[in-house]
C-alpha cells in the first residue's frame, strides 16, 4: 500500500499549496497526519511545520477530522494479518 501512502502525502501538499484546489491548512494537515501515522517520514516533518502556523481551533478541527479518517481507513482495510 505504498502507493496509498504517497497519495495521502501528496493530497496534503496539494491542499497546503492550493494545487488544483483552494489552499486549506486543515485538509492539508488531515492528509499529512494520515500519511505520517502510516509511516511517511516526510509527511511527519511537513505536518509539524504546518501545525506551527495553524491557529489552535484549526489544528483541533484538523486533528479530529484526521482521527475520523484514520478510523474509517482501519475499518476499510480489515484486521491485520
Amino acid at each position: 500500500h505504498h502507493g496509498h501512502l504517497e497519495a495521502e502525502y501528496r493530497l496534503g501538499l496539494f491542499h497546503r499549496d492550493g494545487m488544483g484546489t483552494e489552499p486549506n491548512k486543515e485538509i492539508a494537515y488531515l492528509w499529512l497526519n494520515v500519511a505520517a501515522a502510516r509511516g511517511h517520514s516526510e509527511a511527519l516533518a511537513m505536518r509539524e511545520k504546518l501545525a506551527a502556523v495553524m491557529r489552535r481551533d484549526e489544528l483541533a478541527r484538523a486533528q479530529e477530522s484526521s482521527s475520523q479518517i484514520m478510523g474509517k481507513l482501519a475499518v476499510a482495510s480489515g484486521p491485520a494479518k
